[in-house]
């Protein structure tokens, strides 16, 4: 939609994972107003893009960062209030926000789980599931049996074990580490 050249989006890409991870950084410490000394990752989520996309429509990526500056700064205003808000806003109204936004992304999930149940006979989908369930346990244990430092990255040791299981069953093969091994740091 921004018809970005594939060196811009790369670029484009690299750097919103890099905010993500600073704004991790900043999250899950407390320096005074910022941050809440929990493990909060956050995330590029779905439910900007139909805003983003209308905007970079509109007025290309400098659009863009204007809207989410603005939705940011609005987002920075309501969290000072968050405390009056929570009467006014009931849980049942966030998990039907969660409810629609995960029915809005669930069309695409859907494609990629019948795609990976035919492919293969079958076989792929098998370790699939496997991996995918055997990485959430990892996550889940870490995370509400691990103390300190382990409890707060249990979600990036799941990734971790997720990752070399799938290297060990086959489900990815070597050639992304070598490329990845290959990258600079920093360009």
């Amino acid at each position: 939609a921004a018809h970005l050249s594939l060196g811009q989006a790369t670029n484009f890409i690299s750097l919103t994972t890099f905010a993500l991870g600073v704004s991790t950084l900043l999250q899950i410490r407390r320096w005074g107003p910022v941050g809440s000394g929990l493990l909060i990752t956050p995330i590029s989520a779905s439910n900007w893009l139909p805003g983003c996309l209308i905007a970079v429509r509109a007025g290309g990526l400098p659009m863009v960062s204007g809207f989410l500056l603005v939705a940011a700064l609005v987002e920075i205003l309501l969290s000072r209030f968050f405390r009056v808000l929570r009467g006014l806003l009931p849980a049942e109204l966030s998990g039907l926000v969660v409810l629609v936004t995960g029915l809005s992304v669930a069309q695409a999930g859907m494609n990629n789980v019948v795609a990976s149940v035919t492919m293969g006979d079958g076989v792929f989908w098998v370790r699939s599931l496997l991996v995918s369930a055997g990485t959430l346990a990892v996550m889940v244990g870490f995370s509400v049996w691990g103390r300190g430092p382990i409890g707060t990255f249990g979600a990036c040791i799941g990734l971790v074990g997720g990752y070399l299981a799938s290297l060990a069953v086959g489900l990815v093969g070597a050639a992304p580490l070598d490329a990845l091994a290959r990258v600079p740091l920093v360009r």
